[in-house]
């Protein structure tokens, strides 16, 4: 697992693309915000990619986009013509706010069978939130991704929609707002979860083993390229 500047490396940028617009065809929401590739160059995006050992295979996928004047949120590209105003209130009230997005595991029997999912790359974004010092980390959750948001400490935004939920982006699809307002102390997760991310926080260059049904796995993690400019530049 390794996290980078979307920015820096472009060629791995449209390799996580290619992979997430096949699962959202296979979905029927290719039509999606976060399927938009419009955030390549935003020096605000950071790309999460987890990847098999030793021969590299792209096997799951995520995004941080931190809010700036140069592009919108997916969310905000979402939900522009539902309840704008109400949205704006709720959830860009704090000074630096990002979107938890673009998330997506491809489906491996070995992986899965070894305990690797979707959580892990949730959990490294809840993780690595603090060195980018994100005040504030929304989520639009698919009906898969909502529990495990929920688990590592978001919270539904109940002001927008129906207690959060829309039909996005089609009638069959159930999306949540969720959104992390205590990204430090994690005070709305789950005991199990919380251990984990602190873990990761505390050493963010290491290996965790997982189990499933078919036995262990072993995830090496690599969440400490954010250099101080990084972590300093202003929105």
């Amino acid at each position: 697992m390794s996290i980078f500047k979307a920015s820096d490396n472009i060629p791995a940028c449209y390799q996580y693309i290619e992979h997430h617009q096949k699962m959202l065809k296979k979905y029927n929401a290719a039509n999606i915000t976060s399927g938009i590739s419009d955030w390549i160059e935003n020096e605000h995006t950071y790309l999460l990619l987890l990847r098999s050992y030793p021969d590299s295979a792209l096997f799951g996928g995520a995004r941080i986009q931190i809010k700036n004047s140069g592009l919108l949120l997916p969310v905000e590209k979402a939900l522009k013509d539902y309840q704008e105003n109400l949205l704006s209130k709720v959830a860009f009230s704090f000074h630096r706010v990002a979107e938890l997005c673009g998330v997506w595991f491809k489906f491996n029997k070995n992986a899965i069978g070894c305990g690797f999912s979707s959580m892990q790359l949730i959990r490294s974004a809840v993780a690595i939130a603090p060195q980018l010092q994100i005040d504030r980390l929304l989520a639009f959750c698919s009906p898969t991704t909502f529990p495990l948001c929920l688990n590592t400490g978001g919270q539904v935004v109940s002001e927008v929609g129906d207690q959060g939920k829309l039909l996005y982006p089609n009638a069959a699809i159930v999306s949540t707002l969720v959104v992390y307002d205590d990204l430090v102390n994690l005070k709305h997760a789950r005991k199990q979860e919380k251990e984990i991310i602190f873990s990761l926080r505390q050493d963010s260059f290491h290996p965790m083993t997982f189990k499933g049904i078919l036995g262990e796995g072993t995830l090496h993690f690599d969440l400490d390229l954010i250099t101080e400019m990084d972590k300093l530049e202003a929105v």
